[in-house]
């Protein structure tokens, strides 16, 4: 500092705001080496040239040159008030040497007044920030200096391993610098951090080395020094050296640093075997503390971390001594001591990562646009292989659902179709009782299969929405008149509530996928409903409809509200009861309102009842006819399929194939069956060629065939026209996005025998 000062002097020829700030380095560099007298001259010749060019950071310098001595009076609150607010000196360094030194020197000063005051989550900012600066200056006895300032805070609040990894940093710096005094201070910061970390006989190796050092430090350092080496050789076991390098601390006692010296002297004197020496050395120095026993800890500058040794210590030495009352109380304050180091610790490495994330943004900011950009690379490479493997972890397990649900739909598939030719041969009524309640079983599985598979669809994107604009005052009608059966089984009232007069409702949304959303609402309103009933009421809402539907069911207790809508939930169905559904179907209602852009919500109250709303556009002019207004326009009756077609059956699996054909077969067809189309068509030809109707296949085949190539081909010979129905248990999203890009109907297995009747029914039987 003082070559810095004296170099800024000389160069400075007629620049009074230059020659301001060489005697201000002058001045830390004489306090350093406690020249006091020429440090005073030096700091005034500063603050005259500084008031002269109104230079605010030389003066704001200035002033923490004069708190110093406050700090070392312990008024550090006042140190903190003459230094003041540094505002932008906690923005991005100055851009030259001379200001960031500057900044580094205001910095400590001011963390030492905060220390002083017992305020360390300011001292880490302000060491942080000085910090900073330092390295702004790529001066490393400079930085040196500040990671050890930095270190030797976080040792006092007992954050070791953080003081650790700074000591090291400084020592790495101050061996570039040429083992300044910033190095020394480094070495020692380490040696604490080690007997925090209880690293004892490296702490022993470590103080032997720098035992030779002691002599050379600056006199109010030398005291901490000798302290530190005697807990480093007493914990190492060499009782005779500590006792040596105590006497030593004693002899060169500037700064008093008392306590660490008392809780050090009572562990020698408990490991010397004489803990009534030890118990009457704690007690008298607790009676004499300036400060008294009540006082805040936090606010004296030793920290509660040497307390907590020192009644440690007692409370060892009472109880060696049978006092279990004394012993009770050091332990009790020994408690209370450890969650203050603690707290303190934990808070101050909250406060640590706050301060290095904003100067590492600072930084950041600070960089040229070369490096921003080449750091954002890096992050989006990052970023890029984080989303191909979460991409390739949902492949995998779409792929292994898909794999599962086809597996699965196989075997009851087969059960269906053999099922359905079992109910024409039962031989008794209680067999066809039996086959009864088995297809049952089998249509409740089903069931649970569509509505997996209707997720399955939905998350993969492939639910097209056709939206047009209707009424729905008869899609409103027919859900009440089909609720209102649902509800009269149950001894239940189902009603509904329309606005006022014979105004059309119109409204914009897809009628189907609508319609089945405010039926699964319905449903689900009706089948937790025991008494009461339930109201399905359209009203005005703003500009738009809102659809409520209220029940006086058993109602939800606020804290699952939210989880009504979640995949498997189930209101009051513990036990899983397969005829109350899987829990899917307000999960899928969400889903489709999202796709509609519908908003949904719902309230409840235990015991009273649920209401369920959904927001709709209202659309102004007269109504609009659509499919979705006639009943009667909603596909084919599930009639009797018509007899005599000739049928293609693609499968692979022989169960499923051979049950299919023995079905198809007792409805009066004739059936062509294959696990490919090759096969198939040698069939065809072995049977005269016949005329074909229609194919049945299968969507999974074997040797990478699916069932839209397999119709391809029979296409093919056959004619592009022929009817074709793929069934699949695939629920993965590149299949079914397959099915959907090919136009073929489907079904999903496990395939009831009604619904492939009402397809067989609706085919154009050709001549022949």
């Amino acid at each position: 500092m003082k070559d810095l000062g004296r170099s800024l002097i000389e160069a400075a020829h007629d620049d009074p705001a230059a020659r301001a700030w060489g005697w201000a380095f002058a001045s830390m560099g004489h306090r350093a080496a406690g020249q006091g007298e020429e440090a005073s001259d030096a700091l005034s010749r500063a603050e005259n040239g500084f008031d002269t060019t109104q230079q605010p950071a030389g003066q704001r310098l200035c002033r923490a040159l004069r708190a110093l001595p406050w700090v070392a009076q312990g008024r550090g609150s006042d140190a903190v008030a003459a230094i003041g607010a540094l505002g932008d000196w906690l923005a991005p360094p100055a851009p030259d040497p001379v200001h960031a030194h500057a900044a580094q020197f205001v910095l400590g000063a001011r963390a030492m007044a905060h220390h002083a005051a017992g305020q360390w989550d300011d001292a880490l900012r302000d060491r942080y920030a000085g910090l900073h600066h330092a390295r702004s200056t790529g001066d490393a006895g400079a930085i040196a200096h500040a990671l050890a300032d930095l270190a030797s805070l976080q040792a006092d609040l007992s954050n070791a391993e953080d003081a650790l990894a700074l000591a090291d940093e400084a020592l790495e710096h101050g061996e570039r610098a040429g083992q300044t005094a910033a190095w020394s201070m480094a070495v020692f910061n380490r040696l604490a951090a080690l007997l925090t970390l209880e690293r004892h006989a490296e702490a022993a190796r470590l103080a032997d080395d720098m035992h030779a050092l002691v002599p050379t430090l600056h006199p109010r350092n030398r005291e901490a020094a000798w302290v530190l080496l005697a807990r480093a050789s007493l914990y190492a076991g060499d009782a005779p050296l500590a006792r040596q390098r105590l006497a030593s601390g004693l002899h060169d006692r500037i700064v008093g640093h008392r306590i660490e010296w008392t809780a050090t002297q009572a562990e020698w004197l408990l490991h010397q075997g004489d803990p009534a020496a030890a118990a009457q050395l704690c007690e008298d120095f607790l009676a004499s503390e300036v400060d008294g026993p009540a006082a805040d800890p936090a606010r004296r500058a030793d920290g509660p971390d040497e307390r907590l040794r020192l009644h440690r210590a007692a409370a060892t030495a009472h109880e060696r001594l049978g006092d279990s009352r004394a012993a009770l109380q050091h332990a009790r304050r020994e408690q209370a001591l450890y969650a203050e180091v603690v707290g303190r610790s934990a808070r101050a490495r909250r406060v640590a990562l706050e301060i290095e994330h904003r100067l590492a943004q600072e930084r950041w900011q600070r960089e040229q646009a070369q490096r921003r950009q080449a750091e954002s690379e890096v992050e989006r490479q990052r970023l890029d292989d984080l989303n191909r493997a979460l991409e390739a972890a949902n492949a995998a397990k779409t792929r292994f659902l898909a794999a599962a649900s086809h597996d699965l739909r196989q075997p009851v598939q087969a059960l269906a179709l053999n099922m359905a030719a079992l109910e024409h041969e039962a031989a008794s009524p209680a067999q066809a009782d039996l086959v009864q309640r088995m297809g049952r079983s089998l249509a409740a599985l089903g069931r649970m299969f569509d509505v997996l598979l209707d997720i399955s669809r939905l998350d993969a994107g492939i639910v097209a929405t056709e939206v047009q604009v209707f009424d729905l005052r008869p899609l409103l009608l027919r859900l009440r008149d089909d609720g209102a059966a649902g509800a009269a089984a149950r001894g239940l009232h189902c009603r509904l509530h329309l606005p006022p007069g014979g105004q059309a409702l119109r409204t914009s949304s897809d009628p189907v996928l609508l319609e089945r959303c405010l039926r699964n609402l319905l449903d689900n309103a009706i089948k937790y409903t025991s008494h009461g009933g339930v109201l399905l009421a359209l009203r005005k809402r703003g500009d738009g409809w809102r659809v409520q539907i209220h029940d006086t069911g058993i109602g939800m207790p606020p804290e699952v509200v939210d989880q009504a809508f979640d995949e498997f939930y189930q209101a009051d169905n513990a036990e899983r009861d397969r005829n109350r559904g899987l829990g899917l179907g307000l999960s899928i209602v969400r889903r489709l309102a999202g796709l509609l852009d519908h908003r949904i919500g719902l309230r409840s109250t235990p015991g009273r009842g649920t209401v369920v709303r959904m927001d709709l556009p209202r659309v102004a002019g007269d109504s609009t006819p659509s499919a979705a207004d006639d009943p009667q326009k909603e596909g084919h009756p599930a009639g009797a399929a018509a007899t005599g077609l000739c049928l293609a059956v693609i499968d692979d699996d022989s169960e499923v194939r051979d049950g299919l054909a023995a079905l198809l077969n007792r409805w009066g067809h004739r059936v062509l069956a294959g696990s490919e189309p090759r096969e198939l068509l040698h069939a065809w030809q072995a049977q005269g060629r016949p005329m074909v109707n229609g194919i049945v296949s299968d969507l999974r085949l074997r040797g990478g065939l699916d069932g839209v190539h397999a119709v391809q081909t029979l296409r093919r010979r056959w004619g592009a026209g022929l009817p074709a129905l793929v069934i699949t248990g695939d629920v993965a999203p590149e299949r079914l996005q397959r099915l959907r890009d090919s136009a073929l109907p489907w079904l999903p297995k496990p395939v009831m025998p009604m619904r492939l009747r009402s397809w067989l029914a609706a085919l154009q039987v050709g001549p022949g």
